[in-house]
């Protein structure tokens, strides 16, 4: 997201992470068609209309992002897949009043103080 862009009321981000990174999950995923869903993957629900506090057990997958518009917006499914997920409105309320933005204290990183240099060691007993 970018800092300086303004967000509406009606903003919706979702944030998820399009691999697993190589990491085993020790769960494995439930079974769904010949594709499968693959590992499970993080996803933040960033709104003013996102339940605090949420934690959903919901099985979600890709397409979950995708029925979640066609559901909002009274869109038709666009395959099979998206027809059979689940959406995302049950981490939603929009009938709450919208809560404020939660903008956390800008941080500064401590090596971005200088530059960090790096020297080669020929001989690893000759270290000042």
């Amino acid at each position: 997201m970018n800092s300086h862009r303004q967000l509406t009321p009606s903003a919706r981000d979702v944030l998820t992470i399009a691999g697993f990174g190589g990491f085993y999950d020790h769960v494995p995923p439930p079974a769904a068609d010949i594709f499968g869903y693959g590992p499970r993957v993080p996803l933040l629900v960033i709104s003013p209309y996102a339940i605090p506090g949420n934690i959903s057990h919901t099985v979600y997958e890709f397409s979950s992002l995708l029925k979640f518009a066609e559901e909002r917006f009274r869109l038709d499914p666009l395959t099979d897949r998206d027809t059979r997920a689940n959406d995302l409105l049950d981490s939603f309320d929009f009938t709450q009043n919208p809560l404020p933005p939660l903008i956390p204290d800008q941080r500064a990183c401590p090596a971005a103080a200088g530059p960090v240099l790096a020297r080669e060691i020929e001989d690893p007993d000759d270290v000042e």
